[in-house]
């Protein structure tokens, strides 16, 4: 688990500081200025992210909190689409950028709904808004992967037939191969969690089976492909999508 301590504190501050004081010399372009306000919110509510996930997300104050963090990680995207209303996020922060914000939101809600998931009582209690967070995370994760336009072998050039294949799934790093997982089992929790017994219920259901499922699929394609043997499992994904949720 990620600890922090008053030093981190300290450093994640005068990091911020330090984009600010560039933002305000007047010597850059507005973009960029966009670019060092969207790293150092980054750097900021990590510092807060840290402290919930150390503490198990308490009840009584991490609805509140985790909807904060939301609000502030995508003020930077708001500001890109209200200053340049023609011009694509991504192509403003820049890909990486972009992708972390969504990454950043997304994981932020993965790991709130594993807590609550794991105290049925806690679940139980707070299934509406348990289901709307399980949603928002899935929104956020499938955002990701929207970030960058699929290149072919012309526009990306590689020795490496691996990395072509990767890449043409959306497979930038790391942190995209674990998205999948985590929307996996956002999926699941959600068609654990969600009333069938509406129309509107049943729709949404068969969106997110329909989600999951490629996640999951990709997910295993790819471990099972070309990163095997590279330390990824593929028993989980492959575990969910033998269960019910996903054989409906």
């Amino acid at each position: 688990m990620l600890k922090t301590n008053n030093n981190e504190k300290s450093e994640t501050l005068s990091k911020c500081s330090l984009m600010c004081n560039e933002g305000l010399s007047g010597n850059i372009s507005l973009k960029h200025q966009l670019q060092l306000y969207a790293k150092a919110m980054l750097d900021f509510t990590f510092y807060t992210e840290s402290i919930l996930t150390e503490t198990d997300f308490p009840e009584h104050s991490s609805e509140e909190k985790v909807r904060d963090l939301l609000k502030q990680l995508e003020k930077p995207v708001e500001l890109c689409q209200e200053l340049f209303p023609q011009e694509q996020v991504g192509e403003i922060l820049g890909a990486e950028i972009y992708e972390c914000i969504c990454w950043r939101q997304g994981a932020l809600l993965y790991m709130y709904c594993s807590t609550v998931n794991d105290d049925a009582e806690r679940r139980n209690r707070t299934k509406d808004m348990f289901n709307q967070n399980l949603l928002k995370g899935i929104h956020y994760l499938s955002k990701m992967f929207l970030v960058r336009k699929c290149q072919d072998n012309e526009e990306f050039q590689s020795n490496c037939q691996h990395t072509i294949n990767l890449i043409k799934k959306g497979i930038y790093s790391d942190t995209h191969l674990l998205s999948l997982m985590y929307k996996g089992d956002l999926c699941n929790w959600y068609l654990q969690s969600c009333n069938t017994e509406t129309s509107q219920g049943i729709d949404r259901s068969i969106d997110v089976i329909s989600e999951g499922r490629t996640a999951l699929e990709t997910f295993i394609q790819i471990t099972d492909g070309p990163l095997k043997n590279q330390g990824w499992s593929s028993e989980r994904a492959k575990e969910l999508l033998k269960g019910p949720q996903f054989t409906r």
